[in-house]
């Protein structure tokens, strides 16, 4: 964020966010693919693909920010849903369809990763996200398949 654009807050907690990125080790900040998100997303209780996306926090916040950018998306996503790329709005999706719509929108499971960094940071649920990313990546790290 460039100095005097946006608030105080809003700078405050991205450079929360960073902290905690760095208080992770090197396997839980890296490699981030859209299976391994989901079971971190399921790991801290979003259950449904329908809680991760009416929460938004799929949505990067520097697109947040960037009106033409976060207008763009809509449109882009309008279009899908027209051409049956994506399912309506009020339809349950299951994660292959919020992988689809992430793509689509060229979002990176690395991005959104940090994003859930973002929306954790200066809450109480700090400890819980990093105690959760670390248990997720260590699980690709060094368990057997099936037992992750």
């Amino acid at each position: 964020m460039q100095p005097g654009a946006g608030s105080f807050m809003e700078w405050t907690k991205q450079q929360r966010a960073r902290d905690l990125l760095q208080r992770l080790p090197e396997p839980a900040r890296r490699g981030w693919t859209f299976p391994r998100l989901v079971r971190l997303l399921q790991d801290l209780g979003l259950t449904r693909p329908r809680q991760y996306l009416e929460a938004g926090w799929w949505i990067p916040e520097e697109v947040r920010r960037d009106r033409a950018r976060s207008d763009a998306l809509y449109e882009k996503i309008q279009r899908a849903m027209a051409d049956g790329r994506l399912p309506p709005r009020d339809a349950e999706y299951t994660w292959d369809d919020v992988e689809r719509l992430v793509s689509l929108c060229g979002f990176t499971p690395e991005q959104l990763f940090a994003q859930l960094a973002y929306v954790y940071a200066l809450t109480l649920g700090e400890e819980i996200f990093l105690e959760t990313a670390r248990r997720v990546a260590g699980a690709d790290e060094g368990d057997p398949p099936g037992e992750a």
